[in-house]
């Protein structure tokens, strides 16, 4: 018995010893779906890790249902920390090919924010927020 525990002593601290050599898992760059009866919006964060006072992108993907791209949407989209006063941070967005817009804005602070994606149809207004940190 006293062997045994040993043994399994040894084999938790090989263990442990392998897990903390690995190197950490990259951060995946955080993805938001929506759909509903007449769209889907993909957001994809562009980089692993937002930095504040840099530069961050965001792809957004709008298609209908079918999977035609929708071509020059009416979008308006901010950056802003959920529960903060820091105001909204204006974005810039550009339609780089059809249904795909690169969106561009500089988060001010580090913490939790959200991309406020806003798409006007003919006949509603979506909504769509997009989490993301910066360190």
């Amino acid at each position: 018995m006293k062997s045994f525990m040993l043994s399994l002593g040894l084999l938790i601290v090989l263990i442990t010893g392998v897990f903390l050599l690995l190197p950490p898992a990259p951060n995946a760059a955080a993805k938001t779906d929506f759909q509903d009866g007449n769209v889907r919006m993909t957001v994809l964060s562009n980089e692993k890790i937002a930095e504040r006072m840099k530069m961050s992108t965001f792809t957004l993907t709008l298609t209908d249902l079918e999977g035609n791209p929708i071509e020059k949407a009416d979008l308006k989209v901010i950056l802003q920390m959920p529960n903060m006063l820091c105001g909204n941070i204006p974005t810039d967005i550009v339609e780089s090919k059809p249904g795909t817009y690169l969106i561009s804005g500089i988060p001010v602070m580090q913490g939790s924010w959200e991309a406020q994606v806003s798409l006007r149809l003919p006949d509603k207004l979506i909504h769509l927020n997009h989490p993301f940190t910066t360190h």
